[in-house]
């Protein structure tokens, strides 16, 4: 039996969510969208394939420490006092438009991050069939 990437339409949903972050304005909107589709990939990777949070976070920290950093440092920058700026009016257009640039950036490299572990991973399970014929994409 052939299986199917199940995230795939999932990456294509959030992709479509990245420019709904743009429009929104309020920081805190923008920081429960994103999480909610971070989340949802988190759950899928899980559901589809047992891998958790830790052992993703161990997978990323191991293959490719580079992209771990920048996603702690991305998450460092944006999970600051925002909120409170914003309420204040104290907050400038372009801290915000540069604290919604590092919000998408940091959920793209995560979303991106699944997407290459499921990849290198899970490929030749997910394009093999019955007899162990593995079958690759068109070029």
């Amino acid at each position: 039996m052939k299986k199917q990437i199940q995230i795939d339409p999932l990456m294509a949903e959030m992709t479509d969510n990245i420019f709904a972050l743009k429009d929104l304005d309020h920081p805190a909107d923008l920081m429960e969208r994103a999480l909610e589709d971070v989340n949802k990939a988190f759950e899928t990777l899980y559901e589809n394939y047992n891998m958790s949070y830790d052992e993703f976070y161990t997978y990323i920290q191991f293959y490719n420490d580079g992209l771990s950093r920048e996603i702690d440092e991305l998450w460092d920058r944006i999970d600051s006092d925002i909120y409170d700026h914003y309420e204040q009016g104290t907050l400038l257009s372009f801290e915000l438009n540069t604290w919604k640039s590092e919000l998408i950036e940091w959920k793209e490299n995560i979303l991106a991050a699944i997407r290459d572990i499921i990849k290198a991973e899970y490929y030749d399970e997910l394009h093999t069939d019955s007899t162990g014929i593995a079958y690759g994409e068109a070029a």
